[in-house]
């Protein structure tokens, strides 16, 4: 071959591979679209279902489920070839393609393992055998159905945990946002499916199967609040006996008290909350440790002859998510309870215009029945009631604990335990929770805000800054009542007084903790492994206050942050979860 033969070839073989780099990238961008446009698709008709659900349209969610469905398969099928598992390996541009890649792969799974399953639960529940009749469950229907429940939590698991490890943030546009709405509904999904699982594991035995059961129902007010989520203002004893749950007597929390404590604080315990822990149930929560909670009010409500196997706890928030499904109820003449007003009317009407003590206590009481009896005859939309309890777990605020040891290890799987996290292997836990100093009902008006960054990574700990930020929206003092504002003994009327603790990660540290920019010092303790900051944290009206602390993960610690709060009026997620800084 001549030397301008070679010229010439090498000259279409250089425009032969031009042509096909151009052809496949325009492929990989119209894939690329589709992708997102699907991905769009997931995340609208994913909505769509939640609405259908919440209106009863068990047949519209059906079929916006097989819509969804065509919709994760085309959004998989247009990322799953040889150039998107080499392009998620390129610089700049790889993170985009591989998180990509990776929610279009989870939500096809979920899509034709997960889903099906759960409509199937969600028709059972609304219109099927799982609905309550005459206030009993079928426990034989919610046998049938545990292990359909546990294998689409099996499936999840796998798949949440690939959409989990994406951080979002460092992702372009429109992926950031795209990919942070569906991890957020893979990771609540991920954590209601497991929830539920393990609710059916247990129902049986908690409502009495084997045996009659009783409980104890603390109702939490977190107007007074409490580490734990507030003070537990009445309480309840519920009866369970083959898949009937009745609610009998009912009472003052104040009533349940005792010169000293039955089963007395720990050493720890005492210097983080004082000594007399246990010996008055509206003091229990000031431990946000719920495991312990539980078993400081058995041996307190047996020391008033009520024996019970178990322990619950809600407060007026979780009670209003349960009205979204059951509609309003009674409670007083010309006065109905609804999602809307529940908490307000609870939590603050009645310690504003109700000036009766016995009063006030008459309407919590009987607030907590006419919802509860509601709940167990199946009125309203069943799917929507039960989806609020779960809304409400996954904010912290409603917890169960059981003295059956293999019942307590299931709960003890998730949130609902309300048990401090413990060591969880790679995930560096941190904790911000309140305690009230007002004797008022003062954190009606408490406004929270924690967020958290890792600073570095070194030796596989993290150094994480944690941003508190509090805001009282209370009016003047002069427009607040006594049950509101307090005597002013402890707090100067109309100002939130809370003593604030900083739980640092498992066998970390906390290193400083200042208050908008100023050192601040706090006082140290201990509780199960963890180190505590306390501070006080003083709140005028309209007042804010930054805490930002700087704490050190345990060794090893190099996943994801979460940080875990005590729940106020606000709705925010409960944990929260922050990037790691590790690799």
């Amino acid at each position: 071959m001549t030397r301008l033969g070679r010229v010439v070839t090498r000259r279409r073989l250089v425009v032969t591979v031009v042509i096909v780099m151009a052809l496949c990238l325009l492929l990989f961008c119209w894939q690329a679209w589709n992708a997102a446009r699907a991905l769009s698709q997931v995340r609208d008709d994913g909505a769509q279902i939640t609405r259908q659900l919440d209106a009863g349209d068990l047949a519209g969610a059906a079929a916006t489920a097989r819509q969804l469905r065509g919709a994760t398969d085309s959004a998989h099928g247009n990322t799953d070839g040889f150039m998107w598992a080499l392009g998620s390996h390129l610089p700049l541009v790889g993170k985009n393609i591989s998180a990509v890649r990776i929610s279009a792969a989870v939500l096809d799974d979920i899509a034709s393992g997960s889903l099906p399953t759960l409509l199937r639960l969600a028709g059972a529940a609304e219109s099927g055998d799982l609905r309550p009749r005459h206030g009993r469950i079928d426990l034989a229907a919610v046998r049938r159905y545990a292990p359909q429940i546990r294998a689409a939590a099996r499936k999840l698991d796998p798949v949440a945990e690939q959409m989990t490890a994406i951080t979002p943030t460092g992702l372009t546009f429109p992926f950031r946002q795209l990919v942070g709405e569906l991890q957020t509904r893979v990771v609540g999904a991920r954590a209601a499916v497991n929830a539920a699982a393990d609710a059916f594991t247990v129902m049986p035995e908690m409502l009495g199967a084997d045996g009659p059961r009783n409980y104890l129902l603390l109702v939490q007010n977190p107007a007074e609040v409490r580490a734990g989520g507030g003070m537990p203002g009445s309480w309840a004893i519920l009866h369970a006996a083959r898949g009937k749950l009745t609610m009998l007597e009912q009472g003052d929390a104040g009533a349940l008290a005792e010169p000293s404590a039955p089963m007395p604080p720990s050493a720890d315990e005492a210097r983080l909350f004082g000594p007399a822990l246990g010996a008055d149930a509206r003091d229990l929560t000031f431990n946000p440790d719920f495991p312990r909670v539980a078993q400081m009010a058995v041996a307190l409500a047996r020391q008033h002859g009520i024996r019970v196997q178990g322990v619950f706890s809600v407060d007026p928030v979780a009670l209003a998510y349960v009205l979204q499904g059951t509609g309003p109820v009674q409670v007083a003449p010309g006065v109905q309870l609804n999602a809307a007003n529940a908490a307000p009317f609870l939590l603050n009407y009645v310690y504003q215009k109700v000036l009766d003590p016995s009063q006030q206590n008459d309407l919590y009481a009987l607030a907590a029945r006419r919802t509860f009896d509601a709940l167990v005859r199946g009125q309203g939309n069943q799917v929507r009631a039960i989806r609020g309890l779960v809304l409400a777990a996954l904010q912290r605020r409603v917890f169960a604990w059981s003295a059956n040891p293999q019942v307590a290890r299931v709960i003890g799987r998730n949130q609902l335990s309300g048990a401090l996290p413990g060591d969880t292997g790679a995930t560096p836990h941190v904790g911000i929770y309140y305690n009230d100093g007002v004797a008022g009902k003062m954190e009606f008006y408490l406004r929270q805000r924690t967020t958290a960054q890792s600073l570095g990574c070194s030796g596989g700990v993290q150094r994480i800054k944690v941003t508190t930020t509090l805001r009282s929206t209370a009016p003047a003092a002069s427009k607040l009542s006594y049950f509101v504002k307090g005597n002013g003994q402890y707090a100067v009327p109309g100002h939130i007084l809370m003593q604030m603790y900083v739980y640092s990660p498992w066998h970390g540290s906390i290193e400083s903790i200042t208050v908008n920019g100023h050192n601040e010092t706090a006082t140290n303790g201990r509780q199960v492994g963890q180190q505590v900051g306390i501070l006080a944290v003083d709140l005028a009206p309209g007042a804010q206050r930054t805490v930002t602390s700087i704490v050190r993960s345990g060794p090893g610690q190099t996943g994801n942050i979460s940080v875990e709060s005590t729940p106020v009026m606000e709705a925010v997620p409960n944990p929260a979860s922050f990037p790691s800084s590790c690799g």
